[in-house]
C-alpha cells in the first residue's frame, strides 16, 4: 500500500469514528434521564417525572425514594455510580425540581475506575419514632408553596354597597395539567350589609352565605410568589332575612406569597353573581352591559391541610 493510500484510509477511519461518536452523543442527548422511582406519593411521582423529562443533561441512572414526614418530603436518590443524595423539601413540586437537578449533577460523574468521592450532603438522622421530623440538612433553594393540593383560607373582605365581613374557605385540587387544575371549593362568609327597615330608615343586617362549587384554576408560580385565576360554578344558601337557595358564579384573581413554614398570605379580587336558578345565574354572569356582578376584595392567610 502506498503512502497516499494509507493516508486516505486513515483519514476515512478518523472521519468515521468522529461521525459515530457524534451520533452516539446525539442519541444520548435525546434519550430521557434514567430515573427509577422506587417509592413516592402519587403527586411527588408525577412532579418528578415531569421535571426530569424537561432536564436536558443526564448521567448515571438514579433510583429515587420519597417518604412523607412531619416536615415535608424526605427525598433520597442513589446513583448507579455509588453516590447518594438526600434532602427534606416542603412539597411535591420541590421534590421534582430537586431530583431533576440531581440528574444533571450526576452527569459530572468520575471516569470509570476512578474513586468515587463522598457526596457533599448533610448527615441524615433517621427518626426514632413515626411522625418525628427528619434532619436532612438545609433545604436547597427550590420553589415552595403554602398552597398544596388542599388548603384552607381565612380572610377579611370588603365589597360593593358598603359591605364588610369575614370568610373561611377550603380548596381541594382533584386533577391538573401544567398550570391548569380542576377541583372543589367551599366558602362560608359572614358580612354586614346595608338594609332598609319597615320605617324606611337605613339599617345594617348580617348576611350569612355558605356555598360549594366546582372550580377551575390557572396558577403561575414565581419563587415564593404566585398568581392564580379562579372560576367557580356552585350552589348553596344565603340568609339576610331568611334562608334562600342560590346558584352562584364567582371569578377571582389572586396574588399570594409564601411566608415561610406552612403559611401564605394572599389578596384576591372577586366578581360574584348569585341567582335562584342556574339559567339566570349563567345569563347574568355573562351579561357585561348591566350591573349583575358584585365586586369585592379579600385579604387573608392560607395553610395546607
Amino acid at each position: 500500500m502506498t503512502k497516499q493510500a494509507c493516508g486516505i484510509a486513515c483519514l476515512v477511519a478518523a472521519v468515521g469514528s468522529w461521525s459515530a461518536a457524534r451520533a452516539e452523543d446525539a442519541v444520548a442527548a435525546e434519550a430521557p434521564c434514567a430515573i427509577e422511582i422506587a417509592r413516592a406519593p402519587d403527586d411527588a411521582r408525577a412532579a418528578i417525572a415531569r421535571w426530569v423529562a424537561e432536564e436536558p443533561r443526564c448521567g448515571a441512572p438514579l433510583t429515587v425514594r420519597v417518604v412523607p414526614t412531619a416536615d415535608g418530603l424526605y427525598v433520597l436518590a442513589e446513583a448507579a455510580d455509588g453516590r447518594t443524595f438526600e434532602r427534606v423539601v416542603p412539597d411535591a413540586e420541590a421534590a421534582g425540581v430537586l431530583v431533576a437537578s440531581w440528574a444533571a449533577r450526576v452527569d459530572e460523574r468520575p471516569a470509570a475506575g476512578a474513586p468515587v468521592a463522598a457526596p457533599a450532603v448533610a448527615p441524615f438522622a433517621a427518626p426514632s419514632a413515626a411522625g418525628e421530623p427528619v434532619d436532612g440538612g438545609p433545604v436547597e433553594a427550590v420553589p415552595t408553596d403554602a398552597w398544596r393540593g388542599r388548603w384552607i383560607e381565612v380572610a377579611a373582605s370588603v365589597a360593593e354597597y358598603d359591605t364588610v365581613g369575614v370568610m373561611a374557605s377550603g380548596r381541594l385540587a382533584l386533577a391538573g395539567s401544567g398550570r391548569w387544575s380542576v377541583g372543589l371549593a367551599a366558602d362560608l362568609r359572614v358580612a354586614s350589609v346595608p338594609a332598609i327597615t319597615d320605617t324606611a330608615m337605613p339599617d345594617r343586617r348580617a348576611m350569612v352565605e355558605a356555598t360549594a362549587a366546582i372550580q377551575g384554576a390557572w396558577t403561575l408560580h414565581a419563587a415564593a410568589w404566585r398568581v392564580r385565576a379562579e372560576l367557580d360554578l356552585g350552589f348553596g344558601g344565603q340568609r339576610v332575612y331568611r334562608w334562600d337557595a342560590v346558584n352562584q358564579v364567582r371569578a377571582g384573581l389572586e396574588v399570594g406569597r409564601h411566608l415561610g413554614g406552612r403559611w401564605g398570605a394572599f389578596v384576591r379580587g372577586e366578581s360574584t353573581t348569585s341567582r335562584e336558578s342556574l339559567g339566570d345565574v349563567l345569563h347574568d354572569a355573562t351579561n357585561f352591559t348591566e350591573d349583575t356582578h358584585w365586586l369585592g376584595l379579600a385579604a387573608g392567610l392560607a395553610t395546607p391541610l
